[in-house]
């Protein structure tokens, strides 16, 4: 065949054109690649704060058995804070292998250590003095408040490292947004360039063509040339349409995250709480009472909300323990409850009446829970009266069982008895009686979780009744 140098341009610019289209494959690959290695490093980094707070929150798990023995003196405490010791040293680890990219975070991490040190020595040696000389020369070690300052030192630093693997984090989500936006562009420059050259070849070919063949082969190739251009963009609209779903996952998993970082909410208060003392006790001489008192505001709010936090991560780990029924007799539950409180506050005269012999079929640790904030209630709302009674009981209805818990407190507006059992929902100021509004809407979570129904009945000034059944 005898090829003139129109024919030789065409095929010369057809493998150019191949060559192209290969390398494009090759280096989107490649950016691909770095793409995923950014999102990858990006989740390490958020992993990382998660393990962070996962670190401080079982510090305080570790706290709250403590203080549950020290205050009891029930072995049963003992379980959940020897657990969070356990995980604390895992999480340690783990800590350990995730900031060791970083020299200044391992640096920040070797500071925790003694200080971490430190206050699991103070927690376990209030427990031996519990153990060997009771409850007031604990308290007396307590009270020390060397456990507290290491605490607030390793919190300090925990935000450090916090701070520094949020930046981190931001650093590498501008990576994924800047290799993806520089993939799509790329993709787009070169795919252009590639479809002109070939847009280039085929007039090259079709001339070629034309100055050969008869009409109806022009005809004929010029539909040929038609097909193949819209395969082309067939084929260029699948490969945007796969770009948009990479778009919508990347813009799920920002959604997430802003999800995460709108709820992680714990640090900042920390925070917060933490420099508006460190501000109060390096002014405090230099400020007037009402600044005094706005610092102080500052502090108990940014306490109060970490508490509402942490009350309501307990009210979600409700629904995901696991339930081991048992019987339970809830008699003798409400009556060491009572003792507990009694034990706490032995100046108050409580007429406690308790129906013998009130045994159910429930998950222990569940009816312990609900029973408490029940009890505690009627505890808190009969407080300023002189003839407290509290009675816990059993009435028929329909032939079925229902349990009650009554007092003759300050009760409440039955207007507003649908709010009751929601999350936050308080009926009285908190100068009147303290709480964060969590106790109810928990109770309602344990009885409907066994399968049953809550519901309460009262009167300002004449007391509240709370059924349950199951």
């Amino acid at each position: 065949m005898r090829w003139n140098l129109s024919t030789q341009q065409a095929w010369i610019g057809f493998g150019i054109s191949v060559l192209l289209f290969a390398m494009i494959g090759i280096l989107g690959y490649r950016s691909m690649i770095m793409v995923m290695n950014a999102v990858s490093a990006r989740k390490q980094s958020h992993y990382t704060i998660v393990k962070i707070e996962d670190f401080l929150a079982h510090i305080t798990d570790a706290e709250t058995g403590q203080r549950g023995y020290l205050l009891t003196g029930r072995d049963g405490y003992l379980h959940p804070y020897q657990q969070a010791v356990t995980i604390l040293n895992q999480d340690f680890k783990e800590l350990q292998r995730l900031l060791s990219y970083s020299h200044r975070q391992e640096q920040r991490l070797d500071a925790i250590s003694p200080l971490l040190q430190i206050k699991l020595d103070e927690l376990q040696n209030a427990i031996t003095v519990r153990q060997t000389h009771g409850f007031n020369a604990a308290l007396q070690m307590v009270q020390t408040n060397r456990g507290l300052k290491a605490m607030e030192q390793i919190r300090l630093l925990a935000h450090n490292l916090e701070s520094e693997e949020n930046r981190v984090y931001q650093e590498r989500d501008e990576a994924v947004s800047r290799n993806f936006q520089n993939t799509i562009i790329f993709s787009s420059i070169a795919g252009f360039l590639g479809i002109s050259l070939l847009a280039f070849i085929y007039i090259l070919l079709i001339q070629q063509m034309n100055a050969r063949q008869k009409a109806n082969d022009k005809l004929a190739s010029e539909i040929m040339v038609r097909k193949q251009a819209e395969d082309q963009i067939n084929e260029l609209n699948r490969v945007l349409e796969k770009q948009v779903v990479t778009l919508e996952a990347t813009n799920k998993e920002l959604e997430a995250f802003a999800y995460s970082v709108s709820h992680d909410l714990r640090a900042p208060l920390r925070s917060i709480d933490g420099f508006s003392k460190m501000l109060l006790t390096k002014t405090k001489d230099r400020l007037d009472e009402s600044e005094q008192r706005y610092l102080n505001n500052v502090c108990e709010n940014s306490q109060r909300m970490g508490e509402l936090i942490d009350d309501l991560l307990k009210l979600s780990r409700l629904t995901r323990t696991e339930m081991e029924h048992t019987d339970v007799n809830l008699s003798a539950m409400a009556q060491d409850i009572l003792s507990e409180f009694q034990k706490q506050d032995p100046e108050r005269h409580v007429n406690a009446v308790i129906t013998d012999d009130i045994v159910v079929n429930g998950d222990t640790n569940l009816l312990r829970v609900l029973m408490d904030n029940l009890l505690g209630n009627a505890w808190k709302f009969t407080g300023q009266r002189d003839d407290a009674t509290i009675e816990f009981g059993i009435q028929k209805e329909n032939n079925k069982p229902v349990y009650y818990v009554r007092d003759n407190g300050a009760g409440f507006n039955m207007k507003y008895v649908d709010k009751l059992f929601g999350v936050f929902q308080r009926l009285h100021r908190m100068e009147e009686f303290p709480g964060t509004g969590i106790g109810l809407a928990t109770v309602a979570r344990i009885i409907h979780r066994h399968g049953g129904k809550v519901w309460a009945e009262g009167n300002i000034n004449q007391g509240a009744t709370f059924y349950f059944s199951f």
